[in-house]
């Protein structure tokens, strides 16, 4: 054949040029930030114990747990966590975790306003009208996120205080003296295995991960697993009409107990992690 028509046969056998466009868009295009969902919101993990204590409540309330179970990447909004203050734990809206959903928003919002690493989370009180709007905005369905850390540390201590019956508030003064004299760790596999009652197990490992991350930045924030006891102990343990109230010295004494026990915990958590 002719040169012209070699030339045209060429041309049709050769492969079309690739498309390189689209490749070099994605790979140029940072990526877009991800929509905050429940799994991001509660990355912190659970440890052996609180899953194995999970399985434990499941098996003993299934009907009752998993009713409220939420799908795993559920994004809820705020006002679908209305009225759930003071609900018993098997009534309240849950992650697939089996923690209150209400207490992982919170814990999203104290750490996107830079919560951990506020001086004095959890222990500085922020103004009571500012909190009790915030508190009656979350049950009306009209909250819509905060941007003041000590609010929201505030409403996660209320939250725990109006869980009935408090998450270890069946533990007898005693038995919380004993505890407390322990050491950490071994304080802390006896309350989390026997103490515990089903269910709660699991929001007290989301509770020991939130100190952690408090302890991650104690130079900033200037808190200790003492501090946090002293600050956690009145919404874990006995309501104040369960203990002795006749005797001044008795009721110091018992706060002082509590606020020990807290304190050893904390640390035994942190020990877990760590070993783990």
């Amino acid at each position: 054949g002719s040169p012209e028509s070699r030339s045209a046969a060429a041309a049709a056998e050769a492969p079309e040029p690739r498309s390189q466009p689209l490749f070099d868009f994605v790979e140029q295009t940072p990526a877009r930030p991800r929509r905050r969902t429940m799994s991001s919101a509660s990355a912190m993990p659970l440890s052996f114990i609180a899953q194995h204590s999970l399985e434990r409540a499941r098996a003993a309330t299934r009907d009752d747990l998993d009713t409220f179970l939420l799908p795993k990447e559920q994004v809820v909004p705020w006002t679908a966590l209305v009225g759930e203050f003071g609900l018993p734990l098997r009534a309240a809206k849950k992650t697939a975790a089996n923690v209150p959903v209400l207490l992982v928003r919170l814990e999203e919002e104290l750490s996107r306003a830079g919560g951990y690493a506020e001086k004095g989370i959890f222990r500085i009180e922020p103004d009571a009208k500012v909190l009790k709007l915030a508190h009656d905005s979350l049950d009306a369905g009209t909250f819509d996120g905060s941007d003041m850390p000590h609010v929201i540390a505030s409403l996660i201590k209320q939250y725990l205080r109006s869980i009935p019956g408090r998450l270890l508030g069946h533990v007898t003064i005693e038995r919380a003296k004993e505890l407390a004299a322990l050491e950490p760790l071994r304080a802390y596999g006896l309350v989390m295995k026997t103490e515990a009652h089903p269910g709660c197990e699991v929001v007290l490992d989301w509770l020991w991960g939130v100190c952690r991350k408090v302890l991650d930045l104690r130079a900033s924030n200037r808190m200790s697993s003492k501090a946090l006891g002293v600050v956690f102990a009145p919404n874990l343990g006995p309501e104040a009409s369960a203990v002795d109230s006749r005797d001044a010295m008795s009721m110091m004494q018992a706060c002082q107990v509590w606020a020990r026990l807290l304190e050893v915990l904390i640390a035994g958590a942190c020990e877990s992690c760590a070993d783990g």
